[in-house]
Parts: structure tokens; sequence; C-alpha cells
């Protein structure tokens, strides 16, 4: 038996040697694989008994799931988006252009960036996205810039922040950015950036504790101002 199992183990380890023994780029819709299960059968009725109508419903078969296919693959189209995720302790901006090229931007170089490549790898596959760019310090390219927690995206503006580096300060005028990200290691309140910044939307992560996401929550209410809690709501996505 011993001997067996190693002449498997070394067939198979043999086989994933061989060109394209295995393709992990390949996203599959769960009704395709019904859809594939029904083809097999009908080809297997055809095969036995030989008759034209399982020959026309596996072609019927095979046009449907290829429809389905075409149209499910046109809904995932990529386009150009922000995306924050909801994974604990890994405070992260995803920014995405239409040609799936990506920037992932991280909080600080502690994230878990392990734990997030896990979460979110799979609808990375589905929308056939290439590996993302990961971004921890001052980073400038074509389309995107991020420096000083202040991140440019396709004319989107987002503060990140995960300390107190603005506290006290004093502009001569609020800046004006479009979604403010606050992530662990912030520890004060909303309204000292409030004076600094001018914003549509606040974004809570959800790596902050319970009682200062609450607190900003609201905040947020008492100001007036939209936002999005991720521990709440998942992940946030912002088509531009």
């Amino acid at each position: 038996v011993d001997r067996l199992i190693k002449t498997l183990n070394a067939i198979v380890r043999w086989i994933e040697q061989l060109p394209f023994s295995s393709m992990d780029t390949i996203w599959v819709y769960q009704w395709e694989v019904v859809g594939f299960y029904v083809m097999i059968l009908l080809l297997v009725c055809y095969l036995h008994f030989k008759r034209v109508k399982y020959l026309h419903a596996l072609l019927v078969c095979m046009l449907i799931v290829g429809c389905y296919h075409t149209v499910m693959r046109n809904n995932d189209q990529v386009h150009k988006s922000l995306v924050f995720y909801n994974v604990r302790n890994c405070p992260a901006v995803h920014c995405i252009t239409s040609t799936g090229e990506s920037w992932l931007t991280y909080a600080d170089s502690i994230s878990d960036m392990k734990r997030l490549r896990r979460a979110v790898s799979a609808h990375w596959m589905r929308l056939h996205l290439s590996e993302p760019y990961s971004v921890v310090s001052n980073y400038r390219d074509k389309y995107f810039f991020y420096q000083n927690n202040l991140l440019y995206f396709y004319g989107k503006w987002i503060c990140i922040v995960n300390d107190n580096h603005w506290h006290n300060k004093e502009p001569v005028q609020p800046l004006k950015i479009d979604y403010f990200y606050l992530c662990k290691g912030y520890c004060g309140h909303l309204e000292s950036l409030i004076r600094l910044f001018s914003t549509k939307k606040v974004i809570i992560d959800s790596s902050l504790s319970e009682y200062h996401k609450r607190s900003i929550i609201d905040e947020c209410k008492r100001l007036e101002i939209d936002f999005v809690s991720l521990a709440e709501n998942g992940a946030f996505c912002v088509r531009i």
C-alpha cells in the first residue's frame, strides 16, 4: 500500500510539472457549473441511446451557457474605481483602471497584507485584474499619486488618516478632498479634521475600535456629513 501511495504521489508531482497542467485564472460562475453537468448528462444520453433529440438539447444547452457567460462577463467588466475593503487590521485603498491595472495603497507598512489578498483574490480573479502594485510609501505614476497620506486618482482626492499628524494644524483655507478614510491609529475627533479639510464623505474602517467607530458616526450625524461604515456595510466601491 505504501509503495502504491508513493507511486501515485510521484505521478501527481510529474503531472503538475506538465505545461498547462494547472490554470488558476479561469473563473466559472455557479450556474455555468450546473450547465456543464447538464451537458455531460446529455452527452452521455446521446452516446448511449443514439437519439438526435439529446444532441439537439446538448447544442441548445451549450448556446445557453455561452450566452450566460457572455452576459455575466459584460456585467463584471472592469471600470475605473476606488475600492475600500472590509478586512480587519488591513486598511487599504484599491485604485483600479479600466484596463485592469491597479494600485493597492496600504494605510501603513504593518498591515496584514496576506490576509487582505486571501480575502479578495477570488474577486480579483473574477474581474481578471492583474497583480496590483503595493504602495506603502510616497509614490507617483501616470494616473496615481500618493504622498503624506494624500492619495490622488483620476480626479479624486482621498485623505488616509491613521495617526494624529493633522492634529493642531491651522490651514489658510480648508483643502477640498473627496473622501476621508479613517483607520486604526487615529485617536482624535472628526471635528478637528473638518477645520483642515472640506470633504464629501467619511469612510470608517473596521480596524477602529467599536467605541471610536460609534463616536465618529455620531459626529458625522451631528455635522450632517455623509459616511460609510465598512464594518456595517462591507466593502465600498466608487466608480469614477
